[in-house]
């Protein structure tokens, strides 16, 4: 309008379009998934390890960068190019890593965890809704419900012998 001090000047109506030709994938992220699972052949039987391949295997799949790190080897040097920290909580507390994204999800021996141990992380998940839900409320601290999940490649009742166990 002529009136230049008109509201239809001042804040004129949105124009939304979309743009063509842009298309991003996700970044590709450096992720250490950090497991209470002891070195060699001893760790290789624990369900934190086979957990943690399964979850490496689908982060990859998205173009995620994973390495699992065992107990022996959270200390190592090039852990600081990474740029997620995702503990899988079990038996051990691990101290969070300055300068990355510190994600905890506990999926096991929730009576070791305290309340300053959550509030260090950016992050905490917990394989329980009601316990979640007890200590958000209780500490002050956002723990956020995150189911453990079954990797169906390898835990599915065709992959036992017949007739070796229960019905599913």
């Amino acid at each position: 309008p002529e009136d230049r001090t008109a509201p239809s000047v001042l804040v004129p109506e949105p124009v939304v379009r979309s743009l063509l030709g842009v298309h991003e994938a996700p970044p590709r992220l450096r992720w250490a998934v950090d497991i209470a699972a002891p070195a060699a052949a001893r760790g290789d039987r624990w369900g934190d390890t086979y957990f943690a391949r399964s979850l490496a295997d689908a982060l990859e799949r998205r173009g995620q960068h994973v390495a699992i790190d065992r107990r022996d080897a959270r200390d190592r040097d090039s852990r600081d190019l990474d740029d997620v920290l995702l503990v899988l909580r079990g038996l051990d507390r691990v101290m969070p890593r300055p300068g990355l994204l510190n994600v905890e999800w506990i999926i096991s021996h929730p009576d070791m965890i305290t309340p300053d141990e959550v509030a260090a992380f950016d992050l905490v998940y917990a394989a329980s809704t009601s316990w979640s839900e007890r200590v958000s409320r209780e500490w002050g601290t956002v723990v956020t419900p995150l189911l453990q999940c079954t990797d169906t490649r390898w835990f599915h009742p065709d992959r036992a012998e017949p007739d070796t166990g229960p019905a599913l």
